[in-house]
């Protein structure tokens, strides 16, 4: 597993604006689905505009979570953890999903009320992370 060079967290500027401008100025915990090289510069990103006192992991593969979790608290000096999504979601001020899963990963009564989400969803045919129908009503 690669991890971000500062070179490659200036290419998510634009997440970080956007997590600044519309997340709640007290967010403090992210949830990450998906565990490759692209969320660890997502966390990265958050880390930048949001006071992060936890980062909790969510992968199929628990071994490679464990080892996102392991760089988050080495890294950036944050508490992490691994977790699956249906108890992650609902403690979590932010979401971000990057995965190319062809199954919804987020159901929206996970999802509370001020929670953002970014869906970070790669184009592979079929990817869906989540129905935009679970944003009906929300923040």
């Amino acid at each position: 597993m690669i991890y971000p060079h500062e070179d490659d967290i200036r290419r998510h500027v634009p997440c970080r604006m956007i997590i600044d401008a519309i997340t709640r100025s007290d967010a403090n915990t992210l949830a990450v689905i998906g565990a490759d090289s692209q969320a660890a510069f997502d966390i990265e990103a958050v880390a930048k505009v949001r006071k992060l006192e936890h980062v909790i992991t969510c992968r199929r593969n628990p071994d490679k979570g464990a080892i996102l979790a392991q760089y988050v608290r080495a890294k950036l000096g944050i508490d992490a953890s691994l977790a699956v999504p249906e108890t992650t979601v609902p403690q979590a001020d932010i979401v971000v999903t990057v995965t190319p899963s062809t199954e919804q990963v987020l159901d929206e009564v996970w999802i509370r009320e001020g929670t953002h989400i970014s869906a970070m969803v790669r184009t592979i045919s079929g990817s869906e992370s989540f129905r935009s129908h679970c944003l009906s009503g929300r923040a």
